[in-house]
């Protein structure tokens, strides 16, 4: 069974309903942080759902993606809270502002490098 959250300020809360959280989730903003380096957008976002398929440990309830200017996707990381989805945006976009940046790269490069460097996290 689905357990579906919304944010009361940057806590995630369980909803009492699939309705409370469909009412909510049509109107919420869900980002957390968003930043662009040399056409490389890094997104975090509330996912509203558990995405923790496991149901071993925390909820994974927060999203980082990395999106490449040529439509790839690169790995993302899952998060239980808020400070955790911003301390992982922050690694993620100084680990591609030093391949970017440092050594000039184009983003494919940098997306090649990327995809070798990072793990799959929470």
């Amino acid at each position: 069974m689905f357990k579906y959250y919304k944010l009361e300020g940057k806590m995630a809360v369980t909803c009492n309903s699939l309705m409370e959280w469909v009412e909510w989730f049509e109107t919420a903003s869900r980002k957390v942080v968003h930043d662009e380096i040399n056409e490389i957008m890094i997104s975090t976002v509330f996912l509203g759902l558990d995405h923790n398929f496991s149901r071993r440990g925390d909820p994974l309830l927060f999203v980082t993606l990395v999106f490449f200017p040529n439509g790839e996707t690169g790995r993302m990381r899952r998060y239980f809270t808020w400070g955790e989805a911003e301390q992982g945006h922050k690694q993620i976009t100084d680990l591609i502002r030093i391949e970017a940046i440092g050594a000039e790269y184009d983003a494919a490069e940098v997306m090649g490098n990327l995809m070798l460097k990072m793990s799959y996290g929470r």
